[in-house]
């Protein structure tokens, strides 16, 4: 479902051209396919070493970020737990942060592109997971990284025995990109079908 609509939209009566990306196919004539990098900026986590874990996870600040690991997303959900029991000062600022609208993609280990999340609270988070801070509608940016538009470009660049993506590698992947209204459009239906799905 999300695949279908992200890369046809809503109008059967569409004119299609041929986007010239395999995995993409047709694409809605008056679409533009473009890089990621046109369109997001994307940027890693930080990783805890030992001492950090103990002092962050006595942290009681409250003025501070939950830190998210890649255990904290769902497969292919929006959901994201934050129940972590980690917790940044923001004072610290050597964190990278995600804010809320953003995605968060795993994109290192075993979850490498099968794990995301919708932020809707400020969050710090883990080196092995990466965060897409979108030009476009939030919530169509989120739906395309869950897409097989896009799982299927990451899985053809995955490498090395743990297995991931570098930036430079996600920043060159294709999307097809509406106009604003469509993408809000977009969003609204699939929140909505995918909420009767749940």
């Amino acid at each position: 479902l999300i695949n279908e609509v992200v890369s046809r939209g809503l109008n059967p009566s569409t004119e299609f051209k041929d986007s010239g990306i395999e995995c993409i196919g047709k694409t809605p004539a008056h679409w533009d396919v473009m890089r990621l990098k046109d369109t997001t900026n994307l940027y890693t986590g930080n990783s805890l070493n030992e001492s950090e874990k103990e002092c962050y996870g006595e942290c009681c600040d409250v003025d501070s970020y939950t830190y998210i690991g890649s255990k904290n997303l769902g497969r292919g959900k929006s959901q994201i737990n934050y129940d972590s029991g980690y917790h940044i000062p923001k004072s610290h600022t050597k964190f990278a942060v995600a804010h809320i609208g953003d995605t968060l993609i795993c994109i290192e280990g075993g979850s490498a592109g099968k794990k995301f999340g919708f932020v809707e609270q400020d969050v710090c988070f883990v080196n092995k997971l990466c965060c897409a801070t979108t030009q476009l509608h939030k919530k169509f940016s989120f739906y395309y990284f869950t897409s097989y538009i896009f799982r299927n470009q990451f899985e053809q660049q995955l490498q090395g025995m743990i297995g991931g993506v570098s930036l430079s590698k996600i920043n060159v992947m294709s999307i097809s990109v509406p106009p604003i209204d469509e993408q809000i459009d977009i969003a609204d239906y699939l929140d909505k079908k995918t909420t009767e799905i749940d």
